[in-house]
């Protein structure tokens, strides 16, 4: 490894490191602050490309926020960035979870909910941004528009998990047989084959690895000792869930409840850090590992139930790569991207609408508070800690408009 590759290592881990202690909000969020810190800020891929990425990230099972992270960091440092950035991005939630049983016993319910409340309002600073970008530089036609407004008008009147994927396979029909995608749109696709780019004999690899995996989560761990049933009902969660952290919460329920590994009290509690804290939420396999029994250490747990959920997304997504992007070289397959993209940017919408702005918005004084933020960062192009910093200082401060 030279030089130059060991300073873009270390570039995305800093990069990443920052943004694992600042995105809060859930996994629609951290697209949003992916875009504004890594795109818009420093143009590690375009706009078009970068939602093609996510479009390709939605259609994957596994953690899509901490898949494109992945990507992010392989088009920067190779598989060396990609693992940077995922430990980076990865790591502040980890280690705040499993401190959060015992720092949670010194902070008064009041004080949380009023962190709560103001990450929160963060978060809907920062996709609004997502939002507002995406559809300046995606939706550049009447097909388009019209895509990403219906996607979001149907996902938010029918909140069913399984109708995002559907959704984004109806918008593909569509923009394949009624848009045609101009050369740029080609030429976009074709650079960010180049900058993922992915040797096939390793894409292979990971996708036989995905599967062999898969059958032997399914078929063996079951019937072998503790830490195997564990690895397995985590790889099984990790790899069968579509639509990202908040849907493999109510499996890993399942998993760990069901199974008597720990208490439902024990569970709820690390639920709701979870949600409220920054980082993917897949990062709830380590509180989780801790507080399993095994024959095993519990860091040897925490470890191998965070690996093992995480794993199979990464593993899909590399052996994927090198044949969906090479679909893209034919025709009908770039404009269907071009539909699949815009119809991205309704599911951004409607994720932000409902439930983001809905969970977050308690009082008109919070309304103004987002628009007014909203104005500041287009205007000076605030950092996401920044956002951050400001929307805790005002829900603190807010507390003596509106006490109740």
């Amino acid at each position: 490894m030279n030089m130059n590759t060991i300073n873009n290592v270390i570039d995305v881990f800093w990069r990443f490191l920052v943004l694992g202690c600042t995105s809060f909000g859930g996994p629609v969020a951290h697209l949003g602050y992916f875009r504004q810190s890594l795109i818009e800020k420093r143009q590690w891929l375009s706009d078009r490309q970068y939602a093609e990425l996510v479009s390709l990230c939605q259609f994957l099972p596994g953690p899509a926020s901490s898949q494109v992270g992945f990507a992010l960091g392989y088009s920067q440092a190779g598989f060396a960035g990609a693992f940077a950035a995922f430990i980076a991005f990865t790591a502040p939630s980890v280690c705040l979870l499993l401190g959060f049983a015992y720092i949670i016993e010194f902070v008064s319910i009041e004080v949380q909910t009023m962190l709560i409340h103001g990450l929160k309002l963060a978060a809907c600073i920062i996709v609004a941004d997502a939002v507002w970008g995406m559809w300046a530089k995606l939706c550049s036609t009447l097909l388009l528009k019209s895509l990403a407004v219906v996607s979001a008008v149907v996902l938010i009147a029918f909140p069913i998990i399984g109708l995002q994927l559907i959704v984004l396979l109806v918008a593909a029909v569509i923009g394949g047989y009624f848009f045609t995608a101009s050369s740029a749109d080609r030429t976009n696709a074709l650079a960010l084959n180049t900058a993922l780019q992915v040797n096939k004999h390793i894409a292979r690899a990971c996708l036989i690895l995905f599967f062999v995996l898969l059958l032997m989560a399914v078929f063996v761990a079951p019937y072998g000792e503790n830490s195997a049933q564990i690895a397995g009902g985590f790889y099984q969660a990790g790899a069968l869930v579509f639509g990202g952290g908040h849907v493999v919460l109510p499996l890993l329920e399942d998993l760990t409840v069901n199974n008597a590994w720990l208490s439902e009290q024990t569970f709820l509690a690390g639920y709701g850090a979870s949600q409220s804290l920054p980082g993917p939420l897949f990062s709830f396999a380590a509180y989780l590992g801790a507080n399993i029994s095994s024959s095993l250490p519990p860091t040897a747990v925490v470890l191998l139930a965070t690996v093992a959920i995480f794993l199979p997304g990464f593993l899909l997504m590399v052996g994927v790569l090198p044949y969906w992007y090479k679909m893209q070289r034919f025709t009908l397959i770039a404009n269907a991207v071009a539909g699949i993209n815009a119809a991205v940017v309704g599911v951004l919408a409607a994720a932000f609408i409902n439930p983001l702005l809905l969970a977050s918005i308690g009082h008109i004084a919070d309304l103004i508070f987002v628009a007014l933020a909203f104005v500041l960062l287009k205007r000076f192009s605030l950092s996401p800690l920044i956002v951050v910093v400001l929307s805790l200082f005002f829900a603190f401060g807010a507390k003596a408009l509106y006490p109740n």
